[in-house]
């Protein structure tokens, strides 16, 4: 049978994780079978993904992704890697968004490159302190690179498959568009579609301000929604 060890595909006999560990990377304090980290002993079948890392120590990169791609699956992960997903707006929403769908492993994520870090985003957004009046931008390529090596953050432009924008009422869309709004009461967030391509994250009642409870989860429900457009 095949399993993928550390990033390459050997053909092994019957094994277990700590036999092979035991045979192959015996100085290794972390097993992570299948995206999942364990300590069990548990048997090898055919199409396993195994990673056997020592502690303070960075896996290649090539063994980091084989590590990505098996906790999402190959299937999903391949699809979220080749797609694009606009932003238009670099606020406090964004600044929840983008880490998630980094997570997720949004192959290139487009965003606006002349937005400064507020207070308020600080105060409500995934930013701290030392990044008040840096741009938005390069702080942002920064933490993504920390998160997830294999995302771009690159700027804004018009070839994307999936744009995210603040609720309008931009009616003429070419691809699929999430819109999102404001809101106080993440209990009422909700996603829908609108119309052919056009989609909604956030509540019946749209206000001016935004809660941190509130962009951390409307952020998760587009972020839900990117995969399910994208799988």
């Amino acid at each position: 049978m095949n399993v993928t060890v550390n990033g390459k595909i050997l053909s092994i006999d019957f094994e277990t994780t700590k036999t092979l560990k035991e045979r192959l990377f015996s100085n290794a304090d972390i097993t992570i079978l299948n995206g999942f980290q364990t300590v069990e002993d548990i048997p090898l079948k055919d199409g396993d993904t195994i990673n056997y890392i020592k502690k303070g120590t960075m896996p290649p990169l090539n063994e980091l992704e084989t590590m990505i791609s098996s906790r999402h699956t190959p299937k999903v992960y391949n699809a979220l890697k080749s797609v694009t997903v606009a932003i238009d707006t670099l606020d406090i929403v964004a600044s929840y968004l983008i880490p998630i769908m980094a997570r997720l492993g949004v192959g290139t994520i487009l965003v606006p490159t002349n937005v400064t870090i507020s207070q308020e985003i600080i105060s409500k957004g995934d930013f701290i302190e030392k990044d008040l009046n840096l741009n938005y931008f390069d702080i942002l390529k920064e933490k993504i690179s920390n998160i997830n090596p294999f995302v771009k953050i690159e700027p804004l432009k018009d070839n994307y498959n999936i744009l995210v924008t603040r609720f309008n009422e931009h009616n003429n869309v070419d691809r699929p568009t999430i819109y999102y709004n404001y809101g106080n009461d993440a209990n009422d967030i909700i996603t829908k579609e609108l119309s052919n391509d056009r989609y909604f994250c956030g509540c019946k009642n749209t206000i001016n301000d935004v809660t941190p409870t509130y962009s951390m989860v409307v952020s998760g429900h587009i972020a839900n929604l990117i995969v399910n457009l994208t799988v």
